[in-house]
């Protein structure tokens, strides 16, 4: 399995890469939607709300999570397996966002606080997941 270390290491050097991405695009090409999905901006936004969500609840114990939501019912997957299995339970799926987590119209977002925020978020979580015991992310 992917040790704590090369976790970390995937983690940065990929936000790293993908804000480098998102500070390129230009208003139009960041607020581009086509057949009627999301903008690049919108899905930040997305990404951004999810992560508020998510980044408190991983530094909860393993205890309260485990009321929460109960024990894995498996060994761990890979990071590939498990981003296999999404791809498959998404097939053919037409999928929408939960409203809390729907993004705004793009036109709308500020372009500027929405990758800002993120980058905090995701800075907030590279950083526990440096502090985190190896056996907790599998649980």
């Amino acid at each position: 399995s992917m040790q704590t270390h090369q976790l970390l290491q995937m983690l940065k050097s990929q936000h790293a890469e993908l804000m480098t991405f998102l500070q390129k695009l230009s208003d139009e090409e960041i607020h581009r939607q086509k057949d009627g999905k999301w903008s690049t901006l919108q899905n930040m936004d997305h990404l951004l709300k999810s992560a508020k969500t998510v980044n408190p609840a991983v530094r909860k114990s393993s205890l309260v999570l485990r009321a929460a939501f109960g024990k894995p019912n498996r060994e761990a997957r890979s990071y590939e397996g498990l981003v296999k299995r999404y791809q498959e339970r998404l097939e053919g799926v037409e999928a929408e966002a939960p409203k809390a987590y729907r993004a705004a119209e793009s036109q709308a977002l500020d372009r500027a606080k929405v990758l800002k925020e993120y980058d905090a978020e995701m800075q907030k979580f590279i950083q526990y997941v440096g502090t985190v015991k190896e056996r907790k992310l599998d649980r």
